[in-house]
């Protein structure tokens, strides 16, 4: 809603292609950068509902986010509570961290699922002996690969500003956790950090390099879902592609009805 509104208003575009211009594609990167800014308060607000421990609070509703949100963004610079990061603070880091993401994302997507087809159009321009027609497995399998691939590159590389974002979005917001080092209890959010580079720089020296990818053990898990999820979509396209070739060979050797053997052959009337 936000990203159509804005561009509505500013004239920026939201859909780019390779052949735009650097002005189109500076504004398509202006559009996405205003969005992420004007929506940083409900990223925050969403992902306190979403760690917050059941065992602590009551469930959300569904319009909790929108509200916490709003009431986020009314304390652009005066936050409640002395230690919650204001609005304004996060704004500039959630905007570079979603825009690197989107970047990395578009520009691994685009440059796999390029080659990709590339290639299969040079078998379809210079078939070699013996080589088949393109099945459906091979026809959109690459764009789903090229979308596995891009988020995982984007994710990878980005995880340790997600992870410094994430520590300042529910620091101050009272958020109760589940503890995850002993999976029993809860523990509350006790930080006070002053900034995003305080943040980072106090994981680094109290808790090494690794301290910033905390919680990889998920994503690694998500994505392997994802692989296996991959897999089984191109068993689908091989089984379907199989099924396919197979009735397409069935009608080609269809034998021809007597009736139009008489009727297209060369009679004593000549040609019919």
């Amino acid at each position: 809603m936000s990203e159509s509104l804005i561009s509505e208003v500013t004239g920026f575009p939201r859909d780019v292609s390779r052949h735009s211009s650097i002005k189109k594609l500076g504004g398509h990167l202006l559009l996405k950068g205003l969005v992420f800014a004007v929506t940083t308060p409900f990223f925050a607000a969403s992902l306190v509902e979403t760690v917050q421990s059941d065992i602590a609070s009551e469930r959300p509703g569904v319009l909790d986010v929108l509200v916490e949100g709003m009431t986020r963004i009314g304390a652009w610079g005066a936050p409640k509570t002395s230690r919650q990061i204001a609005v304004w603070q996060l704004a500039l880091p959630t905007v570079v961290f979603r825009l690197s993401h989107y970047v990395v994302n578009s520009i691994a997507q685009f440059s796999l699922s390029s080659a990709m087809h590339l290639e299969q159009q040079d078998l379809r321009d210079y078939p070699s002996e013996g080589a088949q027609e393109l099945n459906v497995y091979e026809t959109y399998f690459p764009d789903l690969l090229a979308s596995f691939t891009g988020g995982l590159l984007a994710d990878m590389l980005t995880y340790p500003l997600e992870t410094v974002l994430n520590r300042l979005y529910v620091q101050g917001t009272r958020t109760i956790i589940d503890n995850t080092d002993s999976g029993l209890g809860v523990v509350p959010i006790n930080t006070r950090y002053d900034g995003f580079i305080d943040c980072f720089t106090s994981i680094l020296k109290e808790e090494g390099l690794q301290g910033l990818y905390r919680g990889m053990g998920a994503l690694v898990l998500q994505y392997a879902i994802h692989a296996l999820i991959l897999r089984l979509a191109k068993l689908l396209f091989e089984k379907l592609s199989q099924e396919l070739s197979r009735k397409k060979k069935t009608k080609t050797q269809k034998p021809l009805p007597m009736q139009s053997a008489q009727h297209g052959g060369f009679g004593e009337g000549g040609f019919h």
